[in-house]
């Protein structure tokens, strides 16, 4: 197999597939609780041992939550990227933190350093990049030119296998956020449902509780794991042999 369709297949199982599958687990949960408070399953079940009757009813909610995420995961990678990515970091990579990396005034680098990259970009790709003095006139333009650059030492990079896998982390956690964002319509109709029903809608207010935590978890994570990954894309770029 191809070196290259190893490493997609990887950051797709790891970065889509698993995100997502993750992010229905806990409607999943919140289903099995609505379920077992219904009438209809406490009639069907009364023969059976109320810990049966919880795996019966969850295993079914499992398997369908868990199909919906394997199946779905490309549309909560878009939600992801639409909802939180692109406000957070701008649609043409302006904000993202590998722009910010190179940009003087709010890189965490020194400014020896960024001149290494820079020289090193301008070297290697024939692009040149505006330095400390022109950012301060065009910052706008500035951040262009670098996201453009970037885009162009991501395909110099590809066989990295260390930024691999923080380009791992940083898409698990921003595909994880769409999930949850859809998981938690799914427990809150539950919960207006039990409500509607009048039946006890105390477990799925918990899932529901576990999702936000987990959400802003996520989110937090996302800007970490963004900034290691810069960090990381320009350390492997600047040691790549050509």
């Amino acid at each position: 197999m191809n070196i290259n369709t190893e490493k997609n297949d990887k950051y797709t199982k790891y970065a889509r597939k698993y995100p997502a599958i993750a992010a229905m687990l806990l409607p999943s949960m919140a289903l099995t609780h609505y379920l077992y408070n219904l009438e209809i399953f406490k009639e069907l079940f009364k023969q059976i041992s109320d810990s049966w009757e919880f795996v019966i009813l969850f295993i079914p909610s499992a398997l369908i939550f868990s199909s919906i995420g394997y199946l779905a995961r490309d549309f909560f990678r878009s939600i992801s990227k639409i909802l939180f990515q692109y406000p957070l970091f701008k649609e043409d990579e302006t904000c993202m933190p590998t722009t910010d990396l190179l940009i003087y005034k709010k890189s965490s680098y020194s400014s020896t350093y960024i001149d290494k990259i820079m020289n090193h970009i301008e070297k290697d790709l024939g692009l040149k990049l505006k330095r400390k003095e022109e950012q301060s006139l065009n910052e706008t333009e500035a951040r262009k030119e670098i996201a453009n650059a970037v885009q162009l030492i991501r395909n110099k990079t590809r066989g990295d296998k260390i930024l691999l896998q923080y380009n791992i982390e940083f898409g698990f956690c921003r595909n994880l956020m769409g999930g949850l964002a859809v998981s938690l319509i799914f427990t809150i109709l539950l919960i207006i449902s039990s409500i509607v029903q009048g039946i006890p809608c105390n477990m799925q207010t918990i899932f529901m509780i576990i999702e936000i935590i987990v959400f802003i978890l996520a989110y937090i994570f996302l800007k970490y794991r963004g900034r290691a990954y810069a960090r990381q894309l320009f350390t492997a770029y600047l040691t790549t042999k050509k």
